[in-house]
């Protein structure tokens, strides 16, 4: 018996390991379990040639709600078998026992992982028996060979369920039966407790119960995210944790900050409509041509500040303040520059006075003028309070800085756009934007 219990703890010691797939809640939860098996009986008692023998049980186990992979519950049992052996030192010389049990007690679990499942089980059985010799006489003195001896038998199972869905699992065990009195054999005569030995295989039906098909430990009549993957961190819904919230769960999220409200693509990155590398919730100028360097703004680059983009510029160092062609090359003065196209926003928020919004139009690297005074823009925002908390930083370093709003129908956005002014010349608006920017 020592030797079988032994083999079947290092078994599953070494099963355990090697299953790295676990769950949270035993897939025995709350179920009622209904389970057959067949095998053979070993005894040992006073006879000394031990003969393997049939044996059959059934049983019912249930198993409490708790939400972890141990499990705890209990069992009723039922059974038969037979029991042979022989020897040529006793009289008679062999013996056959046909014995029947009705018991129960406690069985504990273990979920390794949702298929393995190790057990063990502790109880008592009262149990009838009749030993005769080949002759079919009864071997207990003053007993008929048709009575059968009843007593309580005590004992213990080591067995292992292999699930092989919710419902269903092959059932393999082994266990001892403990017989006080010395008699499973019709004989008095040893030193120890007769004793016998069994090892079934079978099946059991699990019915009833909560179950958890993806086994993330939340059962699916909770689980608002059925199909999870195994292994992946849930909520207490059941779905896939999300902590930035921006419908793109960690486990598939590449940008797990993106800041709240930010439009993201299937990957959870801020959407960036022009592939410019800036996202469109900080991109100044969302437009951008395909494959034109741009600054951290989002906008094309103008090394030398001359209103012609580095990717058109023929003479990218120019000097400041020198007037440049088309081709961004000291020569004639360029024509003025268009106003900019752009939805009606509302007056800025600032105190200065004479400033014609109306006018406005912009002249280059976000430096905006009404034909009098300028304004340098130095980011945009698609919160107001992320706006506004800018302003208060510019101000407190004591800029005159406001919060400009712009619609942009094509993309149904409203943005918030942090200016600096006003300043009575273009370069003076430059130099301030160059460096906060």
């Amino acid at each position: 018996m020592k030797q079988i219990f032994t083999f079947l703890i290092i078994l599953f010691s070494a099963l355990s390991f090697s299953l790295s797939q676990t769950r949270d809640v035993s897939p025995l939860a709350g179920k009622l379990l209904i389970s057959a098996a067949g095998g053979i009986t070993i005894p040992q008692t006073d006879f000394k040639n031990l003969q393997p023998a049939p044996f059959g049980a059934g049983n019912i186990e249930y198993y409490f709600g708790i939400r972890s992979r141990h499990s705890a519950g209990i069992r009723l049992q039922g059974g038969g078998g037979t029991l042979k052996g022989g020897d040529d030192v006793h009289i008679p010389s062999e013996y056959s026992d046909n014995f029947f049990f009705v018991g129960g007690g406690l069985v504990y679990s273990y979920a390794v992982n949702n298929n393995f499942l190790p057990y063990v089980f502790l109880g008592a059985s009262n149990v009838w028996y009749n030993p005769q010799d080949k002759n079919g006489e009864s071997i207990i003195a003053d007993k008929p060979a048709s009575e059968s001896v009843s007593k309580v038998n005590y004992g213990g199972e080591l067995g292992l369920k292999l699930f092989l869905s919710e419902r269903f699992a092959i059932n393999i065990s082994a266990g001892e039966f403990i017989c006080p009195g010395d008699q499973l054999d019709g004989l008095n005569t040893g030193h120890h407790d007769d004793v016998f030995l069994y090892g079934s295989i079978g099946v059991t039906a699990a019915l009833f119960g909560e179950t958890d098909i993806d086994g993330d430990g939340v059962w699916d009549s909770e689980d608002a995210c059925p199909g999870t993957p195994q292994g992946i961190k849930v909520d207490i819904t059941g779905c896939p944790f999300d902590s930035d919230n921006d419908g793109i769960p960690d486990y598939t999220d590449n940008c797990e900050e993106t800041p709240a409200g930010v439009k993201v693509d299937a990957s959870g990155c801020p959407l960036d409509s022009d592939k410019d590398g800036v996202p469109d919730y900080i991109d100044n100028c969302p437009d951008s041509p395909a494959g034109i360097p741009v600054n951290s703004f989002g906008c094309i680059k103008d090394s030398d500040n001359d209103g012609i983009p580095d990717y058109q510029d023929k003479c990218p160092g120019t000097p400041a303040g020198i007037e440049v062609n088309a081709d961004g090359c000291p020569g004639e003065k360029n024509l003025p520059l268009k106003p900019e196209v752009k939805e009606p926003e509302p007056e800025p928020k600032t105190g200065a006075q004479g400033y014609n919004l109306q006018n406005e139009y912009l002249v280059r690297d976000m430096i905006f003028t009404d034909g009098n005074q300028y304004n340098a823009q130095i980011s945009a925002w698609r919160t107001e309070s992320k706006a506004e908390s800018e302003v208060e930083k510019l101000k407190a370093q004591g800029y005159d800085a406001f919060v400009t709003t712009v619609f942009i129908s094509k993309w149904d956005q409203t943005w918030y756009r942090v200016r600096v002014g006003y300043f009575p010349t273009f370069d003076e608006a430059r130099d301030l934007a160059h460096k906060l920017r």
